[in-house]
């Protein structure tokens, strides 16, 4: 088979603009033209920013510090028993004020009914209101129905879980309902109660 002979000085001997090579015949080293300078960006404490043209290539990257990833949240838990009022809706809590944005409160109550009539329903709920600022609440379960009562001083924990949106800075008030005479307890380990009536908000947003 007979291939046809090259034409005296056709072909490429020189490339420009983003690859440069050349000019001269035969094997020439292409070169990529530079668009920044070399550099490392970013440490333990910093992650870069990278920059990049339409050809995307990188054109420029900036050292950006890394967040604490420091949490912003509150706790606390009652230091003293509570009296809650038959259907009385009785604050037992209140938070700080809470920043502009997204956050996730738990809060634990040790109830204890003081009727001895069993026959009396033991209805009781746990709630979050608003006390100041602007704020919406999704996704409270009001623990709800204490069991019938069955002896005097029944002891049963409550909780519920919600997100506060918080779009005014405000505080929350957990409030608690009960259908029969109650008291809300602190802790008091000399009687074998651990555990505490209290809350916990952590900003997630």
């Amino acid at each position: 088979m007979a291939f046809p002979r090259p034409v005296s000085g056709s072909g490429l001997n020189q490339l420009t603009g983003d690859v440069t090579a050349g000019p001269g015949s035969g094997s020439q080293v292409a070169t990529l033209a530079a668009v920044t300078t070399a550099q490392t960006v970013g440490d333990a404490t910093h992650y870069p920013v990278i920059t990049t043209d339409t050809k995307g290539r990188v054109t420029g990257a900036v050292a950006t510090a890394v967040p604490s990833g420091a949490l912003t949240s509150y706790a606390a838990v009652i230091a003293a028993d509570i009296p809650v009022p038959l259907s009385t809706p009785t604050t037992i809590l209140t938070t700080p004020a809470l920043a502009i944005g997204t956050w996730l409160v738990t809060a634990i109550v040790q109830f204890q009914t003081l009727s001895t009539n069993t026959a009396v329903g033991a209805g009781g709920d746990i709630y979050p209101s608003v006390a100041t600022g602007t704020m919406t609440f999704s996704g409270v379960v009001a623990d709800g129905s204490i069991a019938q009562v069955t002896a005097v001083q029944f002891v049963q924990p409550l909780t519920i879980n919600f997100l506060a949106v918080v779009t005014a800075s405000g505080t929350i008030n957990i409030v608690c309902e009960a259908g029969v005479v109650a008291n809300v307890r602190a802790a008091s380990p000399s009687y074998g109660r651990a555990g505490a009536t209290g809350y916990t908000a952590v900003k997630i947003a």
